[in-house]
């Protein structure tokens, strides 16, 4: 049984606002250095060679996860608003504390994941398979990562994943922990559930490249309507297809 959609027009206009304030800030840093090449941001994010300094670890490290932040959460205000909803329920005084908590320790399983997205691109552009920009340069690596994003589609652990993302109430059922710490442990089981639903499509950003604003804000539309969209399955199995048929036909052109 399909589970009943969460209806907002009960939650409150400051929930409402405070997390599109959060997802537009997100965004603005994301784009701004992206906008501004010329800053000392955006060329400490794009090191010239394989070797970098730590001020380059550092802030392609802050980069992904202001990244990872502002693609995640409109796929994600779905369940920040129904957990908002519940807890309004049972003790309104505590339900904005305890929102914002379930929130950043969302975001902090999605900064683990940029410490090791961090890694790969330094380790990839050390190969010499990556631009400074983040792009690949080769196509072999182009379509191994493609066809790893389509096969993960079809996974049984991608199903599980999005399951969870998806249903907010079934989740929010399943994990529910009383009190601060428990609002931080569900946080961080939603953002490691949404990692594992997401990591392989995010990984695609190494084909376009990190600094390709376009190509960012089309897989952040791409994993927001794979949890949001109401026939799930359908796109699910439809981008999994389009992804493998893509890596397929470009790795073929390389034989």
């Amino acid at each position: 049984m399909a589970e009943r959609r969460f209806d907002p027009r009960g939650t409150p206009a400051a929930a409402i606002v405070g997390l599109a304030a959060a997802i537009a800030l997100f965004w603005g840093l994301m784009v701004w250095p992206i906008l501004n090449m010329h800053s000392e941001p955006a060329h400490l994010m794009m090191p010239m060679s394989g070797t970098w300094t730590a001020s380059n670890l550092a802030t392609v490290f802050v980069m992904w996860a202001v990244m990872m932040a502002a693609m995640m959460m409109p796929g994600a205000q779905r369940m920040t608003l129904v957990y908002h909803h519940l807890l309004r329920r049972s003790d309104p005084a505590v339900a904005g504390r305890r929102t914002s908590i379930f929130v950043l320790a969302y975001l902090g399983a999605w900064a683990l994941f940029s410490v090791a997205a961090t890694g790969a691109q330094w380790s990839l552009q050390s190969a010499v398979l990556l631009t400074p920009m983040g792009a690949s340069t080769s196509h072999w690596l182009t379509a191994v990562l493609f066809i790893v994003a389509g096969i993960y589609q079809f996974t049984p652990l991608k199903k599980a994943c999005l399951t969870g993302c998806r249903s907010p109430l079934g989740f929010l059922t399943a994990a529910w922990r009383p009190g601060n710490r428990g609002a931080f442990i569900m946080g961080m089981r939603h953002g490691a559930i949404c990692v594992g639903c997401c990591w392989a499509l995010m990984a695609l950003a190494f084909v376009g490249g990190t600094m390709n604003l376009a190509w960012m804000a089309t897989l952040a539309a791409v994993v927001t309507v794979e949890k949001l969209v109401a026939r799930g399955e359908a796109f699910d199995r439809f981008l999994g297809g389009v992804l493998l048929i893509g890596g397929l036909a470009y790795g073929t052109m390389l034989i």
